[in-house]
Parts: structure tokens; sequence; C-alpha cells
């Protein structure tokens, strides 16, 4: 659960609470429905998502999950990622999940954490041609200057500047 819960905060680039706190009903018609809890108090706006095959096989992925659970422990909750005892995962149970498994992939911690994963994902959609406007309504922003300010550089640049020393007067004969 923990897996689809990292995959879908990547493919949707929403706010990790919104996506913790996602429910089946926000599920319907071929998109995936935010009124974001940032913005809900602000500016009010809210995005729908279309549902895209990766995306849909992420939520399979949880239905099923879903499915086994109830199964074992009879309980089916709202939430499209939940706990085995059907209820969302608090902020401190989803970063204890990320302090494992960044332990177990690298041995030591290197700081993995789903703050992360909003501007990531925001920049890898930049990378992959998606204009600033339309990343700023997935992001729902209602600036741009905000958007722009999730785009981090994942990259490191390579100097395109080469020198040659200059003629060594000793050589010169």
């Amino acid at each position: 659960m923990h897996q689809c819960y990292h995959d879908l905060s990547f493919l949707l680039y929403q706010r990790t609470t919104d996506v913790r706190g996602l429910r089946r009903a926000q599920v319907r018609d071929g998109v995936i429905h935010f009124a974001p809890s940032k913005t809900l108090n602000s500016s009010g706006k809210e995005v729908d998502i279309p549902i895209t095959r990766a995306i849909q096989v992420v939520l399979d992925r949880a239905a099923d999950l879903s499915r086994e659970i109830a199964k074992k422990r009879g309980v089916i909750g709202p939430f499209v990622i939940h706990t085995r005892q059907g209820a969302s995962y608090t902020r401190s149970g989803i970063h204890s999940a990320y302090r494992r498994a960044d332990e177990e992939l690298h041995g030591t911690p290197i700081g993995l954490n789903p703050k992360a994963l909003r501007p990531f994902a925001a920049t890898m959609a930049k990378k992959q041609g998606y204009r600033l406007d339309q990343l700023q309504v997935g992001l729902a922003h209602t600036s741009q200057r905000t958007t722009e300010g999730y785009q981090k550089q994942h990259e490191v640049t390579a100097r395109d500047v080469a020198r040659s020393l200059p003629p060594n007067p000793t050589n010169a004969a």
C-alpha cells in the first residue's frame, strides 16, 4: 500500500496530504477530483486529473490490496490508500515507512521523504515537455511564480567551455 501511495503521489503530483486522504468517492467518471486542503480556505481552487493508464494500474493495485485486507480483517474503508484498519495513513506513519524504506534501499538513510515527490514530479513533467501553465493547473497553483518554485534542478549541468594551456615559452625554439 505504501508503494501505491508513493506511485500515486508521483503520478498525480498533488500534495502528499491530499493523496493520503484520497477517498474512493473522488475517483469517478475517468478523473480523480481534488479540492486541495491547502487552497481550501484561500483560492478554493480544485483540479480534476484524468486517469491515465499508469494511474489506473496503481489504482487497481491499491484496490487489490484493499480486497486482500478486507478478506483478512473484514474492513473496507473509504480511502484509496489505507492502513490495515481501513483508516488513512497519518503523517508520522508515512514518514516512518519512508525512513524504513530509505534505510532498506540505501543501507544508511539518505533523507528520502514524501514531501520531495511533488516538486520532483513537477520537474520531471516539465522535462517531458509540459508547459509551465499546464503544470500550474495540475498543481492547483494560483500563481505561476509558485509553480516556478517547484521546478527543482535534479541534474548536474555540464561545462561546455574547453580551455587549453597557453604556449610554454621555454619550449619555443
